[in-house]
């Protein structure tokens, strides 16, 4: 398969392009919900004095990932608590419908794999200035994930529109 370069590169037009406000948005709930997975107990790997030194571990990052793409799975970790009901009942909410929510929860369960090999207080830096600076944080992301997160605003956005 030959491909070239220039296909994985972003255009430096595309890199000097500011993401738009509903695309902040969007990322922001993912921050948010990333956030929220960070504490879990057993998230890294290896016993450690200081847990926030752990390794995020690639089979913590997938057990993750299915929890966040898993609507059942979801559901059953959301029942446990009452800040995690919040924050998928605000997800709801801006989502707009169970289809755009089901791809915000899927877009932060890609951006999740960015996060392995990394140290949970790695990851807690990286989101505390991600939730300062989305729009630095957006420009960290694939172009792929950025694709995505553009294209879950404008659907939203449409939606908001053509109810």
């Amino acid at each position: 398969m030959n491909r070239s370069l220039s296909e994985f590169r972003i255009s430096s037009r595309e890199k000097r392009m500011k993401p738009d406000l509903g695309s902040i948005c969007i990322l922001s709930f993912v921050i948010y919900l990333l956030s929220a997975v960070m504490p879990q107990e057993g998230f890294a790997q290896g016993p450690s004095a200081n847990p926030k030194k752990e390794i995020i571990s690639k089979e913590a990052v997938q057990s993750t990932q299915q929890n966040l793409r898993n609507e059942k799975a979801r559901s059953q970790i959301i029942g446990e608590s009452k800040a995690a009901q919040a924050n998928d009942q605000k997800t709801s909410e801006l989502a707009g419908s169970s289809e755009n929510k089901e791809k915000i929860y899927d877009i932060s369960a890609d951006i999740m794999a960015n996060f392995e090999g990394k140290s949970v207080e790695e990851m807690e830096a990286i989101l505390n200035q991600a939730s300062k600076d989305p729009e630095g944080f957006m420009r960290s992301l694939t172009p792929e994930q950025r694709a995505k997160i553009k294209e879950i605003s404008q659907q939203i956005e449409t939606s908001k529109k053509n109810p």
